[in-house]
């Protein structure tokens, strides 16, 4: 068995463990199945696009960043509301645009899959790895939003504003769901 079938049946049982472990967001589950049936593709990681509260003092710290809540589908303000009693120095609300990361056994179908991600919306998508048999590309749009809900203790925003922003976190989730949906029909023009 070669390096690259080896790596490909590796990435395959974890994720038939992750779907049976329910770790898979459903959303994008059909996707994966297309991409993973594809002779020279692998999917690494994934996520559908989610809305989180996070507590850590600058967005991007990911070593001190805590996950209070996260949600792959628009969030009620009921469900934040219930967040904000306890306290923390520092909590924001980020929504995180959809992110795959597949894995190419050659140039040629790297180029390809980065052409349709674009064609398909994943504007923020590119080539991040590159080793003999294995191209990685990272599929991602620009739907990311992070808005401070409480800054050194003190609340910030409060009930009104935060619908407001939770409306608008709704629309940009769902934009970014979107684009999986093409991604997956130009996936099977070019390749089924």
């Amino acid at each position: 068995m070669s390096e690259w079938s080896r790596r490909k049946r590796h990435f395959l049982i974890r994720l038939f463990k992750d779907v049976i472990e329910d770790r898979v967001d459903v959303d994008i589950l059909n996707l994966l199945i297309l991409i993973n049936f594809i002779d020279n593709l692998y999917t690494t990681s994934s996520c559908s696009g989610r809305i989180q509260l996070v507590a850590v003092e600058i967005p991007g710290d990911k070593l001190n960043l805590r996950v209070i809540s996260k949600w792959h589908r628009p969030v009620e303000y009921s469900e934040v509301e219930k967040v904000l009693e306890d306290h923390y120095d520092n909590l924001w609300l980020m929504v995180q645009a959809p992110i795959i990361h597949i894995v190419a056994k050659d140039l040629n179908t790297a180029s390809k899959i980065l052409y349709i991600a674009k064609m398909a919306g994943f504007k923020n998508s590119g080539l991040i790895s590159l080793h003999h048999e294995r191209y990685v590309i990272q599929v991602m749009s620009t739907e990311c939003m992070a808005v401070p809900l409480i800054l050194r203790g003190k609340r910030i925003l409060f009930s009104e504003e935060i619908k407001s922003i939770l409306a608008l976190c709704s629309i940009l989730l769902n934009r970014g769901k979107s684009r999986l949906y093409k991604f997956a029909e130009l996936i099977k023009k070019e390749f089924y």
